[in-house]
Parts: C-alpha cells; sequence; structure tokens
C-alpha cells in the first residue's frame, strides 16, 4: 500500500502549503486517541476545541470515526482520513474540508467554500442533512448507497464531481431540494436512479449555470 501512503503525503503537503501561504494566525489542532465527538476536548491535541483560526487534522493511527453531533463549531480548515458523520448541530469550514475518507451527512448543517472527496470516497446523505454554499469536487451520494436521502442545499450548491441521486440498480431513492431561490452551478453532473417517483431536484426559481 506503498501508493495509498504517498498519495496521503502528497495531498497532506498541498494542503498545508495552501494554508500556511494563506493564513497567518491559527494553529493546527490534531484528532488523537480513537473514536469520539466532536465537542470531546480531550481528544483534541490542544486539550480544547479548535476555533475559527484553527486548521484541523484528523489522521490517528487505527479505525477512527469522528462524530459531530451537537453545537455551532467553526475552523480555518480541515483534513480527514478517517470516517467523519455529520449527524447535528453546524460545522462551517471557512476553507476546505479535503477527505480521504466517507463523510456521513446524518443531520445537521455542513457550510464548506470547497468540499473535496479523494481516494475514491465519496460525501453520504444519510436520512437528511443541509449542506449550505458549498461546492462539491468530488462524489455526492444522495440515495445511492442509502435510500431515501433527502438533502437540502442553502445559499447554491456549485458541483464539480458527480451526484448521485438515488441508485441505478435498486430502488434506493434520494432528492435534492433547494429551499427558496438557489443557484446550482459547477461543470459536475447529476446522475439519476432507477426509482419512478422519488429522485429529483427540487427546483424553485433556480437559476442553473455551466453544465
Amino acid at each position: 500500500m506503498q501508493w495509498r501512503h504517498a498519495g496521503l503525503l502528497a495531498v497532506m503537503a498541498a494542503f498545508f502549503l495552501f494554508f500556511s501561504n494563506s493564513k497567518l494566525t491559527g494553529a493546527t489542532v490534531s484528532w488523537v486517541g480513537g473514536s469520539g465527538d466532536w465537542t470531546s476536548t480531550g481528544h483534541w491535541s490542544t486539550g480544547a476545541l479548535p476555533g475559527p483560526a484553527d486548521d484541523v487534522v484528523i489522521n490517528p493511527a487505527g479505525s477512527v470515526t469522528v462524530t459531530h453531533s451537537t453545537g455551532n463549531h467553526t475552523v480555518s480548515s480541515l483534513l480527514s482520513t478517517k470516517a467523519f458523520v455529520l449527524s447535528g448541530g453546524e460545522l462551517a469550514v471557512f476553507h476546505s474540508f479535503i477527505a480521504s475518507n466517507t463523510v456521513t451527512l446524518s443531520g445537521g448543517t455542513l457550510s464548506t467554500t470547497m468540499m473535496v472527496t479523494t481516494n475514491g470516497t465519496s460525501l453520504i446523505v444519510d436520512g437528511t442533512g443541509t449542506l449550505s454554499g458549498v461546492t462539491v469536487d468530488g462524489i455526492l451520494d444522495v440515495g445511492n448507497s442509502a435510500g431515501g436521502a433527502l438533502l437540502t442545499v442553502t445559499n447554491g450548491l456549485a458541483l464539480n464531481g458527480t451526484a448521485l441521486v438515488g441508485n441505478p440498480t435498486n430502488n434506493y431513492y434520494g432528492s435534492i431540494r433547494f429551499a427558496g431561490s438557489q443557484m446550482l452551478s459547477g461543470v459536475g453532473k447529476v446522475v439519476f436512479g432507477n426509482n419512478c417517483c422519488n429522485n429529483a431536484l427540487w427546483l424553485t426559481r433556480l437559476s442553473i449555470l455551466g453544465r
């Protein structure tokens, strides 16, 4: 698995180079230990929750899942190589959220300038959740692997990857609902599943840019 290790190092190097040149304050705050909730201060390298100026790295050894279940938290950037679950509250990432492992949105709101999934992973909506002003560069899974998914979009959605709405080989369904007047932009694509009645983009006075 040397290629995976080299690829991860390349992503992390680019991540730190970009943010070291783009911001002058804040610290790198790392997740330590095993699985746990974002609000558990003992899991952070500083012994305190990361703040708006901090770059967050979730890359401990072993199989780990980090869950954000409650509260409103803002960080400068987030790099995660481990499973991440947003089940409640709001997580705002001012710059980029880069993930090389599965990110599951099962409630709450994710707000970030850029959501990047690498290594063939996806941003999976399991149940319901909200994206606020997000650019998705990667796979957005709304009902492909977890049927009955409903994603709400506020403040626009830029899609530069692929949105899987429902599943093409079974009866799983998914929907993306744009709350109010929204803008859908980007150069990505939407692939609908085979459910006859439920796979949809709910468009309300929607401006579509790109293709």
